[in-house]
């Protein structure tokens, strides 16, 4: 009976973590919300604050960086670049393999 309980309050801890883990990545702030996912990624700042681009597949921090509100957001990893209003802000970091995430934290949050 013990190792039943064991074993089940074990799954129940991974699935918390996993699940904790797959939604807001450790180097986000918690007030950042997800604004787009994908294998190319592409968002628009609603207003301004601080923009994340995350790589979900090696689970890193790729950039960040101040955006004005309406400032566009990519991570195209065809191009292999990161830019903000069509201006690269990072080159050579991306894999076509790999999802991307971009987050906003809005500076009233900061």
């Amino acid at each position: 009976m013990r190792l039943a309980h064991q074993f089940v309050l074990g799954g129940l801890l991974a699935i918390a973590l996993l699940g904790c883990n797959s939604q807001h990545p450790f180097d986000i702030p918690a007030n950042a919300r997800l604004a787009a996912d994908g294998a190319h990624a592409a968002a628009t700042a609603d207003q301004t604050g601080k923009a994340f681009v995350y790589d979900q597949t090696a689970h890193r921090l790729i950039w960040s960086g101040s955006v004005g509100a309406g400032q566009d957001v990519s991570a195209d990893p065809v191009a292999d670049d990161i830019t903000v209003d069509s201006t690269p802000v990072v080159t050579g970091s991306l894999n076509s393999r790999h999802r991307y995430q971009i987050w906003f934290e809005p500076a009233a949050a900061r």
